[in-house]
């Protein structure tokens, strides 16, 4: 299924969805919630397809699930997301893109930049129409920090750093004209200390994921972030003491790596020689 959604087949995309919510038991909300996502994408929509994609998203709620008496909290985002597109008159921002963000996909995507540019073409596209038509969006400022976001993490994945970190700022900038997606600032705020932590900026990485620690609370998916900054913070350690460790190497001159030894020539007079 997600090979088929990174390499933009959405249709198949969606039939291996399917095939997750029939035989897989771990959650049907999810599976469903991506078969729609997923037939969003594919062109040339007819009547009976939109007609589906709506059945889907409506069903949604229904197959949320809790266990020991706790909600799935991917679910209860999902839920959230179907819900917003009944509300929204059928229309949901890029919630393929979303979903494989919230699984962390682009770590994926981005290793092939084949894969990243139809993404960029596609956010892009859709952050004119946001701009062009705001009355067209319920939620203007949260679809267009959506699509801020995603576009700054194709970014980043090409190397475009100080593009990347424009579109993380930005979002900060829009934070209290957020009514829904709150989680997209603390989630920004980790990419911005990714975004740092290439660049060297290494305390200002570690400022920046604290700050999504301690900041923010009761946003969605609030403990998939707990787990990312936790390895953001295990690769910036591991960082540091790289770097640390060049450092010191760097340091040492030539005549500290000279180790000085006597040994005797067939007349006993001793001789001292230097080994590099």
């Amino acid at each position: 299924m997600w090979c088929h959604s990174f390499l933009g087949d959405w249709l198949l995309a969606m039939k291996y969805a399917e095939k997750l919510c029939r035989e897989s038991q771990w959650s049907k909300a999810i599976y469903t919630f991506q078969k729609a996502s997923f037939l969003m994408m594919c062109d040339d929509q007819t009547v009976e397809t939109l007609a589906h994609i709506t059945y889907l998203f409506s069903e949604v709620p229904r197959l949320k699930q809790k266990i020991a008496g706790k909600s799935i909290p991917v679910e209860k985002f999902a839920v959230k997301k179907a819900l917003r597109y009944m509300e929204q008159n059928h229309r949901l921002t890029l919630p393929a893109y979303e979903i494989i963000y919230v699984w962390n996909g682009f770590n994926i995507i981005g290793k092939k930049e084949a894969l990243l540019k139809p993404i960029i073409s596609t956010v892009e596209q859709t952050l004119n129409e946001i701009v062009q038509h705001p009355d067209d969006y319920m939620y203007y400022h949260d679809d267009y920090c959506l699509a801020l976001l995603l576009k700054g993490v194709c970014l980043r994945h090409s190397n475009k750093l100080f593009q990347a970190e424009q579109c993380f700022r930005e979002i900060f900038t829009l934070e209290k004209m957020l009514s829904q997606d709150h989680y997209l600032v603390p989630y920004a705020l980790l990419e911005l200390a990714v975004l740092q932590t290439l660049s060297g900026q290494l305390q200002d990485a570690r400022s920046m994921l604290d700050k999504a620690r301690r900041n923010y609370k009761g946003y969605s998916l609030e403990t998939r972030l707990h787990f990312r900054i936790h390895s953001a913070t295990l690769q910036l350690d591991a960082y540091e003491n790289s770097h640390s460790s060049l450092q010191q190497i760097a340091s040492v001159s030539p005549t500290d790596s000279c180790e000085k030894f006597t040994f005797c020539d067939s007349s006993g007079e001793g001789l001292t020689a230097e080994k590099v």
